[in-house]
């Protein structure tokens, strides 16, 4: 809840209710359904309780968690999903089911995963990772500025690969190699100013920006990134790889989700970028 802001966003609390196994003493479903009902109205009790004068509202619905959040949230138009995480490995996810996974998988909406409860202070600290190729990065960008109040801390990092790296070209005799480092130059000038732009942005929006540009391979540096410093919320764009292949391919998001170091992260695809919150 203390992403969300009193007279500006609404709140859907959804429980999804497995189906029922076997028990000494099954319960009905209307006894299912009424437990269940009692137990969102409680929780939307301590949420009014956590934001006075939120918008708020609960449902219930019984079926299958992940296929159903996705379905309810295309259905009423979601901007941002918000739920936990067990902490499964990318191969436990595959093998057993997870159910966070299968939401970012099956929705086009951002999907915000908890892993744990956003410490007592009134400053939170966003490390957003630009992607200087993909559309879905500046809609991930767009998202956390919804999301982040005045004063809190942005750290805008860009990663750019070395050059030795596949991106570039094979180099081929003196004038190859001279025209590889000049592109290569263009475009480290080229993200800096994005940083920039990013960076001015945040403080237009009364944020606390600062930009942080590297070199190396992104997933190890904002995995570093993430271990040296406190950061309360990741937030970066997504492939949207399919769950074999991310066993098979390098996902940076998918790395990041499972092993960075934060309270949570907020991955997003093509999707529009919401104004005022409406939240799962």
């Amino acid at each position: 809840m203390r992403i969300v802001q009193a007279g500006r966003d609404e709140v859907i609390l959804l429980h999804i209710g497995n189906p029922p196994l076997a028990r000494l003493e099954p319960l009905s479903l209307d006894d299912e359904l009424g437990r269940l009902g009692g137990y969102v109205t409680e929780l939307a009790e301590q949420c009014r309780t956590m934001v006075p004068g939120i918008s708020l509202s609960g449902t219930v619905v019984r079926g299958n968690p992940a296929g159903d959040i996705c379905q309810e949230s295309a259905a009423r138009g979601v901007d941002v999903i918000v739920l936990g995480a067990r902490g499964l490995s990318p191969v436990q996810s595959v093998i057993f089911g997870s159910v966070s996974s299968s939401v970012i998988d099956g929705t086009d909406r951002p999907v915000m995963v908890m892993r744990s409860a956003f410490p007592e202070h009134p400053q939170r600290t966003f490390l957003y990772c630009h992607d200087f190729e993909r559309k879905t990065s500046r809609q991930a960008f767009q998202c956390m500025l919804s999301m982040a109040r005045a004063n809190d801390i942005v750290m805008v990092v860009g990663i750019q690969p070395p050059m030795a790296s596949g991106s570039i070209i094979p180099l081929v005799g003196h004038e190859q190699e001279a025209q590889v480092k000049l592109e290569y130059q263009r475009k480290t000038a080229s993200i800096q100013r994005e940083l920039d732009e990013c960076v001015a942005a945040c403080v237009a929006a009364q944020l606390q920006a600062s930009a942080v540009y590297r070199v190396g391979q992104p997933k190890a540096e904002i995995l570093e990134m993430t271990k040296s410093t406190a950061v309360d919320v990741i937030v970066m764009g997504s492939r949207h790889l399919k769950p074999l292949k991310r066993l098979i391919q390098t996902s940076v998001s998918n790395s990041v989700y499972h092993h960075g170091n934060a309270h949570a992260i907020l991955i997003v695809k093509d999707h529009v970028a919401p104004s005022a919150a409406q939240l799962v």
